[in-house]
């Protein structure tokens, strides 16, 4: 038995289509693509996956390989909004986060009691620096007074866990 060779491209008509002729690369191996009939989505738990294919000779031997994969539900971060502080230096940050709702109610509901970091740089040239971290309330919400920066560029970031996925606000001036 030789090794298996490269996998090549199955045309995009044939992913899903029930009935699939392989597609023969030599040796006596075939590459053959299955997709799921129906895609993941927002109901299916949260983990680790593994996907296991195995491969099956002419001779009858077989060759079984694993994959694994962490699915982890989507995070928005809305509603920024960055405001100067009356009469200090400093700036008011505030916004929402919000996650797939793990039962399905609605489309994204409030991610309570997460931590968020709070970046900034004066200009485009200077990297990125850490210079806060908010925690949300119960209701998504979050708001952090940092002091001594008034001019430049802010980020919110949230880091994700094994459930979530990471999340960052799009630069603010």
């Amino acid at each position: 038995m030789g090794q298996p060779a490269v996998q090549r491209p199955v045309a995009p008509e044939q992913l899903a289509t029930p009935g699939v002729q392989p597609q023969r690369v030599g040796d006596g191996w075939e590459t053959w693509r299955f997709m799921p009939s129906q895609g993941l989505t927002r109901f299916y738990p949260s983990g680790v996956w593994t996907i296991t294919a195995t491969a099956k000779a002419e001779d009858g031997s077989t060759v079984t390989e694993h994959q694994t994969f962490n699915l982890r539900h989507e995070t928005r971060l809305g509603d920024l909004e960055i405001d100067r502080v009356r009469g200090a230096k400093a700036v008011r940050l505030s916004g929402t986060l919000r996650r797939v709702d793990p039962n399905g109610y609605a489309d994204f509901a409030p991610f309570g009691k997460q931590r968020l970091e709070i970046s900034y740089r004066r200009t485009e040239t200077e990297e990125w620096q850490q210079v806060a971290t908010a925690d949300t309330a119960a209701t998504g919400r979050f708001e952090r007074r940092v002091d001594g920066r008034t001019h430049g560029q802010w980020k919110v970031h949230y880091a994700g866990n094994d459930s979530y996925a990471a999340e960052q606000a799009g630069t603010r001036h």
